[in-house]
């Protein structure tokens, strides 16, 4: 997809996200003149240059929320897609490839949507993105997005077959070899994560994924943890570091720490980078609380991965790699470099019969030393 949707071009584009959690979320479409004010909370739909759908409070926004109530109830798991059809001068929203009707724009009754909330059309003369925001410990991953999909014209008095030739008339004029070869690559990653998830789940796992980032340096210390549930603490993933060695600096030992009470670790979210710093160096060299600490690899580049793997057996399995990850090595700590390291938090950790711990979210947070990065859901 291009970097921006020309709307003077017209056409109809789609989104889809999968929701890593149920919470407080909205998903939608904003231009280039929208305004965001994470501090008071106002991100897309909460600006009229912009439209949005909650399926937590199951309401669509822009500018404000309107009153009637607008689509479903919204799960963890959920794939929403957002539709901005320029076309016809509407937006729809999909739950899991069911269409929740028009929410802004004419209705197949003739009817505004919208209206209610100051919605009187989409904007020609504005550039538009795919849009959304998060509340507090709430996630999404971005699955793809398709380009200029045809438009069934339904408010067009023309003839089906007129409207669709004119539609791929369109399409061929603005299409750019750009969108296939996104399109192409989107679809061989699916197909290798779903490869990827059928060999995990042979090996017994159950839930895995990876999560890879950039950071800047290692002043700001990047640091990733994973909440385990209940009180069996948190997995934090980070560089050990002494400043005043400068190769250590240059090629810090990456290590996975398991602490037993994450109410008593620091925020990786909130705690400053000394802070940070002193308190994971401090697991690493046995301080209190720390169940088991291993090294993952003794460099890592600025560009790199870590995979989570959660086991039936109640192992947690972490590994920090450049490369491939070796799926073989999943149900076992391997003794070669990059290989995972396994840590046994209990079988109660992934029940899946309705224990007190199967409604967990497994969602790893980052520092803000992490200047970007992608989650990527392998099985769940």
């Amino acid at each position: 997809m291009r970097t921006g949707i020309d709307g003077r071009l017209g056409g109809v584009h789609r989104f889809q996200v999968q929701l890593l959690t149920s919470g407080l979320l909205q998903v939608g479409w904003c231009t280039d003149q929208c305004n965001f004010y994470p501090e008071s909370g106002e991100g897309v739909g909460d600006d009229f240059e912009s439209v949005a759908y909650d399926g937590y409070r199951q309401r669509k926004w822009h500018g404000t929320a309107e009153e009637k109530a607008y689509g479903d109830k919204w799960r963890a798991g959920d794939v929403i897609a957002a539709e901005l059809d320029l076309d016809n001068d509407r937006v729809v929203f999909y739950r899991n490839g069911e269409s929740l009707g028009v929410a802004f724009g004419v209705n197949e009754q003739g009817a505004m949507e919208g209206s209610g909330c100051g919605f009187s059309g989409l904007a020609r003369d504005r550039t538009w993105y795919p849009a959304f925001s998060l509340a507090s410990e709430q996630g999404l991953v971005f699955l793809s997005a398709n380009d200029h999909l045809h438009s069934d014209n339904s408010n067009n008095n023309s003839s089906s077959s007129s409207s669709g030739r004119n539609s791929q008339e369109s399409d061929d004029a603005v299409e750019s070899p750009v969108v296939q070869k996104d399109a192409d690559r989107d679809e061989a990653k699916q197909r290798s994560i779903a490869g990827m998830a059928h060999e995990l789940r042979e090996l017994g796992v159950v839930r895995a994924f990876k999560i890879c980032f950039e950071f800047q340096d290692l002043d700001t210390f990047p640091c990733i943890a994973l909440s385990l549930p209940g009180r069996l603490g948190r997995i934090t993933v980070a560089p050990l570091t002494n400043m005043e060695h400068l190769s250590t600096y240059l090629q810090p030992q990456w290590w996975a720490v398991w602490t037993s009470d994450r109410s008593a670790n620091p925020s990786v979210r909130s705690a400053s980078a000394p802070d940070l710093a002193q308190w994971f160096a401090g697991c690493v060299a046995g301080g209190p609380g720390v169940r088991k600490c291993a090294m993952l690899t003794n460099n890592m580049a600025l560009a790199s991965c870590v995979y989570f793997a959660v086991l039936a057996d109640g192992r947690v399995c972490v590994a920090a790699t450049r490369g491939a990850w070796p799926l073989a090595a999943a149900t076992a700590a391997a003794a070669e470099e990059d290989a995972p390291v396994v840590f046994d938090v209990g079988v109660s950790a992934t029940s899946e019969d309705g224990g007190q711990y199967a409604d967990h979210v497994w969602l790893p947070v980052v520092s803000p030393a992490v200047v970007s990065f992608d989650l990527h859901i392998i099985c769940a």
